[in-house]
């Protein structure tokens, strides 16, 4: 156990963590909507701040490394949040008639921000049920990992040359084929006689040419990228050619294509038909995942409410020792009232909508409510499991407030763009909320102060929020070589595709295709 009077939140940690967090929040955000796949931060940054530590002439202390691990970290949870909704609104903008309007930076920045403090401050309650009382009950792989990391400095030193060699390979090999277009970003084989073989049978094989595709498959491992790709053989060498060869008997044109199938190209039947079932796929398997996990989902908060009523005040006594020392109850209360009036003012009057405050009020209870009962949810999933199931319950959440919408009669494209702000907070709060609580177990074994984890991890928010809405703001402006809005195609955020397609199916904006969303 560390001594109380080793150096913990100093100056040199804190502008560490925050540059970390600002980092990676933009690498993920790109990674998310590029590839659909997140990243984990936590053990990165834990690498770098051992490794990075020997270049100052007094070496970081591990408390110093949690602090500037448990900063840097929000970038994954903010993403995450973000990654999955946001981009919706964006892609709704630009689509004719939608009347959905374009989310500015400073509302991108604001959902993620407001998101991010109540899932922490809704977990912050149960640290003593999670850390003290369950010890040694979950497995917390995350946090297991991390923690050897920041305990072990020697290995993560020399882990640190090898992410730093890593990174300049992966920049020098992106800069030849995307910058300096040496191969291109998209390998097509149908150049060789493999490809022309396989297109003759209408089967297309093209790959993403890309250090972070192949960083990412190495990250997630084998068993998970393997389903990827097997999802992608399956789209490509399955179900295109087989939707060819129906449609070589069916004169008509099948909606939400513009020409026959049987004129269409491999990629023509993918993005009109296979992608639409794809995004299917993603929700169902959200709805799935969220109906498999209602018993644990029960089970946790009947807990959880338990652990709060028996809440141990000895936390909160100034006379608590350093490891216990939490933000008080009260402190904890006046947050959650300012982030529920930050969010109410935010729904109705930062939103610029007219005629909202009713609508506004319904969404930050549901806000309020939903985050209430699965953020200690998310947080008990990255305990047991090292996952946490953010989509389902977030489509969960779009399904609740788009229907509270149309009883209100807040329809049209600003219900839409309410609901999908209120569907991004409660995304990101149950991410925050679930990080946060591999955050505070990394602290409680290795010996760090909680309130001061607790107080620098409101900064860390802020900080991923703010890159984060500067990323998903640029990747919004990108255009293709034929002029078209570039999210929602080259780079396809299929999580946000599949809130986007509930969304247009709650408030009947379009003609859905729901017949491929049914397959899927």
């Amino acid at each position: 156990m560390p001594q109380d009077g080793m150096p913990e939140t100093t100056p040199r940690a804190i502008t560490m963590g925050l540059i970390f967090c600002a980092i990676f929040s933009m690498a993920a955000a790109y990674l998310a909507l590029k590839l659909g796949q997140g990243i984990e931060a936590a053990i990165p940054i834990a690498i770098l701040a051992v490794g990075l530590s020997r270049f100052f002439p007094r070496k970081n202390t591990i408390l110093e490394n949690v602090i500037v691990q448990s900063i840097g970290a929000n970038s994954s949870h903010v993403v995450s949040g973000a990654a999955f909704t946001i981009p919706a609104l964006y892609i709704l903008a630009q689509t004719p008639g939608s009347g959905v309007p374009t989310p500015t930076l400073w509302q991108v920045v604001l959902v993620s921000f407001l998101g991010g403090c109540i899932g922490i401050l809704f977990l912050v309650p149960l640290r003593h049920h999670f850390m003290v009382e369950n010890h040694g009950i979950f497995p917390w792989p995350e946090a297991t990992a991390t923690a050897e990391i920041l305990v072990t400095g020697e290995k993560a030193g020399n882990q640190a040359k090898e992410l730093a060699v890593a990174a300049g390979i992966g920049a020098a090999y992106d800069g030849i084929t995307s910058i300096f277009r040496g191969m291109g970003e998209y390998l097509r084989l149908e150049h060789v006689w493999v490809g022309r073989a396989l297109r003759d049978k209408f089967m297309s094989f093209n790959f993403l040419n890309s250090a972070a595709t192949l960083g990412i498959g190495y990250i997630i491992g084998l068993k998970y990228s393997a389903v990827i790709a097997a999802g992608s053989f399956f789209s490509m060498f399955v179900l295109v050619p087989l939707f060819h060869a129906i449609g070589q008997y069916v004169p008509l044109i099948v909606a939400p294509g513009t020409k026959l199938i049987a004129d269409m190209t491999p990629e023509q039947v993918f993005f009109s038909y296979i992608r639409i079932v794809g995004v299917g796929a993603i929700a169902g398997a959200g709805i799935m995942g969220v109906a498999a996990s209602m018993p644990n989902m029960i089970r946790s908060i009947i807990s959880n409410m338990k652990a709060l009523m028996n809440r141990d005040a000895a936390a909160e006594s100034p006379k608590a020792t350093r490891t216990e020392r939490s933000l008080a109850g009260s402190m904890i209360a006046v947050g959650l009232v300012t982030a529920m009036v930050g969010t109410m003012a935010f729904l109705s009057f930062g939103l610029g909508i007219k005629q909202a405050l009713m609508p506004a009020l319904t969404a930050t209870i549901v806000v309020m409510v939903i985050s209430f009962f699965f953020a200690p949810v998310a947080a008990r999933a990255i305990a047991t499991i090292g996952t946490n199931p953010i989509s389902g319950m977030t489509m969960l959440t779009l399904v609740i407030t788009g229907v509270l919408m149309l009883k209100l009669n807040f329809t049209g494209g600003y219900g839409m763009f309410l609901t999908m702000m209120v569907g991004g907070i409660v995304c990101t709060a149950l991410a925050a909320s679930g990080a946060f609580a591999t955050d505070l177990k990394i602290g409680h074994w290795i010996g760090a102060t909680p309130a001061r984890q607790i107080a620098w991890k409101f900064a860390g928010t802020f900080v991923a929020a703010l890159f984060t809405g500067i990323a998903m703001w640029l990747m919004a402006k990108q255009v293709n070589l034929d002029g078209t809005m570039a999210l929602g195609s080259s780079i396809p955020a299929p999580q946000a595709s599949a809130m986007k397609a509930i969304l247009e199916g709650i408030f009947g904006t379009v003609s859905m295709p729901l017949r491929w969303y049914a397959f899927g």
